[in-house]
């Protein structure tokens, strides 16, 4: 994957995860939820280009491993708030620890020494400090 091609990716998927991202705060009780739901209405859907780049790093994951490290390694980096890191970890995280993690447990670690972004978004994973 060209540098270009990647960031192009990495931007749509960020687009695609703070499309996604709901306001905060949740909704503690009844009285706050109809306020919140009607902010949630009038968000913006990801666009197509966004939800298609999401779709790609998850195939990415499958079948280009190397190539889905580094575009999430990227995208832990400049995720901004919790909820990015959040979305991040639940989904492409997730996925690819659990299909390469073995294989990959060696640069996941040394990742994870150097990488602030990329440790915000591992303790997403069941809410653990690496």
């Amino acid at each position: 994957m060209n540098t270009k091609t990647k960031a192009a990716l990495v931007d749509a998927c960020l687009d695609y995860i703070r499309a996604e991202e709901l306001p905060a705060p949740l909704p503690a009780n009844a009285s706050d939820y109809a306020p919140w739901r009607e902010r949630v209405a009038d968000m913006p859907e990801p666009d197509e280009e966004a939800e298609e780049a999401w779709f790609e790093l998850d195939r990415m994951v499958a079948a280009q491993p190397d190539d889905a490290w580094a575009i999430i390694c990227e995208l832990a980096t400049r995720c901004r708030t919790d909820g990015e890191h959040a979305t991040l970890a639940a989904g492409p995280l997730t996925t690819f620890l659990r299909v390469h993690g073995a294989a990959f447990a060696a640069r996941i670690e040394e990742e994870l020494g150097r990488n602030a972004g990329l440790r915000n978004t591992y303790r997403w994973l069941n809410r653990i400090d690496p």
